[in-house]
């Protein structure tokens, strides 16, 4: 699942959607009944316990522009819908407007100082649901999700439901700009879930609110800055997970 958005934007030009469309629709297949999406598709079984974060709604769209049908907008409008909502009552039922990370490999980007700064074992287990970090990548795909669908809702002419996203996403879009901006550094950090004060860790996902619509210029320069920081993350061959 943390690669089909990434295949989804590549095959995307390619003249037959199919390979594009199919990359979510199979997801969709295998939606759980709880909403929430299998992280991994195999051939002739399923892994139940793995889930990934995703950016699915930035691709869905990424898809739709090039090849618009309104059968795949209606079908990822209903699955992503219900996944949508098994983030919000299971990843922020507190309505913080930020998403939870529970184990250290449900963002692809395991092994790292980000997770040990809310647990300083939370690299020894796989799966095993031990942690509460509010993290930024996922906070942000959560964002993107939420201006999809409410994106998506204005297209097919569901329009009980776009005042529905566009709270969400003003509520997360607050959330990110409020609590995981971190004004002395001038980058996004996540969020210990448990005390809500930033970890003030950073890592490459303080990068991915460049992918929203939330920064203005100066916010956008401050975190650009890092990149040509060799203390930070100027490296030769950017852009390292960590910074120096």
């Amino acid at each position: 699942a943390r690669s089909a958005p990434a295949h989804m934007w590549e095959s995307r030009w390619c003249s037959d959607p199919n390979v594009a469309r199919g990359s979510l629709l199979n997801f969709l297949a295998g939606q759980r009944n709880d909403g929430s999406l299998p992280g991994r598709l195999f051939v002739n079984h399923r892994v139940v316990e793995d889930f990934y974060h995703a950016n699915w709604g930035d691709a869905t769209l990424a898809v739709d522009a090039l090849h618009p049908q309104r059968a795949f907008l209606e079908a990822a409008y209903g699955g992503l819908s219900r996944y949508a909502d098994w983030i919000d009552r299971e990843r922020d039922p507190e309505e913080s407007g930020m998403v939870t990370v529970v184990n250290h490999y449900e963002t692809g980007e395991e092994f790292m100082s980000r997770y040990l700064a809310v647990d300083p074992e939370s690299d020894v287990t796989e799966w095993e649901p031990r942690l509460r970090l509010k993290g930024v990548d996922v906070t942000v795909y959560a964002y993107q999700l939420y201006r999809s669908l409410e994106a998506m809702a204005t297209r097919l002419g569901y329009d009980d439901d776009v005042a529905r996203w566009s709270d969400s996403a003003e509520r997360t879009g607050a959330a990110l700009l409020d609590q995981m901006w971190d004004p002395e550094s001038g980058f996004f950090t996540d969020v210990d879930g448990s005390t809500g004060a930033r970890t003030g860790v950073r890592a490459a996902v303080g990068f991915y609110p460049l992918l929203t619509d939330l920064l203005d210029r100066d916010t956008v320069l401050r975190i650009l800055d890092h990149l040509s920081d060799p203390a930070s993350f100027g490296t030769p061959y950017p852009v390292p997970s960590s910074p120096a």
